[in-house]
């Protein structure tokens, strides 16, 4: 659930207070004395930019301020994945059904629901063309992706089409750049990219999955270790996808497996059990 504009502004009155601070130390060139009590009385809404001039006069950062914005009340949309994602990892399928027919049976559904029915969906494997159609077009008709859209592509690509995959990820890499400097948000940014590069390879699309090889290595750095891991075993992949000899095939494989061996001994689960996966696709 959204916050109001009188939670918006009653909850940066209590930011506020609780650093001692004073509208009119806030007030800038960007943002008048007026218009900042007119915001905290929840009469008016900030643009962007002007809320960002205000939370630098907080000493705060963008990040630090959404956390305490979502502590102040917690997203109802991040309850309802984590409850969903449960449900599809253990395997329940009577909890999944159940969570949809409650957003089915919602009087006057609005766009919120529409989306929570094709999380549900999508994790009991029946995504309809209808649902697919739905989230490309919203996709394409948002500016600036944030963590709610890129978590959108992240769990629905491998069900689009080459084409729409392509389409997005491309709208992707140009809608993402306000709000790529957050952690999270580029850290999801970076395993989309990977996921598209891998879904290239599987469909055989040697030149996009190039294109999307270099965009990855464009934007890695350091502190994405696991992403860099995975990365890196999926060039080989694609070497191996593309080899023109069976004997390198062979060769590429091994390689392969020894990598995978490697980090299972080192008690990696979460890696092994990827790069495992990987793996046990690929036919010689």
């Amino acid at each position: 659930m959204r916050l109001s504009n009188e939670e918006i502004g009653e909850f940066f009155r209590d930011v506020r207070k609780a650093r001692s601070l004073k509208l009119k130390d806030l007030a800038n060139k960007q943002v008048t004395l007026a218009q900042l009590s007119k915001f905290e009385r929840g009469e008016t809404v900030l643009s962007f930019d002007r809320l960002l001039s205000v939370i630098d006069r907080l000493n705060m950062t963008f990040e630090e301020f959404s956390y305490m914005a979502n502590a102040y009340q917690q997203p109802t949309f991040h309850e309802f994945y984590d409850k969903a994602i449960k449900a599809a990892q253990f395997q329940n399928v009577n909890a999944l059904q159940n969570m949809l027919d409650i957003e089915l049976a919602k009087n006057n559904p609005n766009f919120t629901d529409k989306i929570n029915q094709i999380y549900i969906r999508n994790f009991q494997g029946k995504l309809s063309d209808d649902d697919k159609k739905f989230v490309i077009n919203y996709l394409m008709a948002v500016d600036n992706w944030t963590f709610y859209e890129l978590l959108l592509f992240n769990d629905t690509l491998s069900k689009l089409k080459i084409d729409a995959v392509d389409t997005l990820a491309k709208e992707m890499i140009s809608r993402t750049n306000f709000y790529k400097d957050i952690y999270q948000n580029k850290k999801l940014f970076l395993t989309i990219l990977i996921n598209v590069y891998r879904f290239m390879i599987k469909h055989d699309e040697r030149v996009k999955a190039l294109f999307y090889q270099r965009v990855v290595e464009e934007n890695i750095s350091e502190g994405f270790t696991i992403e860099k891991i995975v990365f890196d075993f999926i060039k080989q992949i694609f070497l191996f996808s593309f080899a023109d000899t069976q004997t390198k095939k062979e060769e590429l494989k091994l390689k392969m497996q020894e990598i995978v061996t490697t980090y299972e001994k080192l008690d990696f689960p979460a890696i092994s059990k990827r790069l495992r996966e990987e793996l046990n696709e690929l036919e010689i």
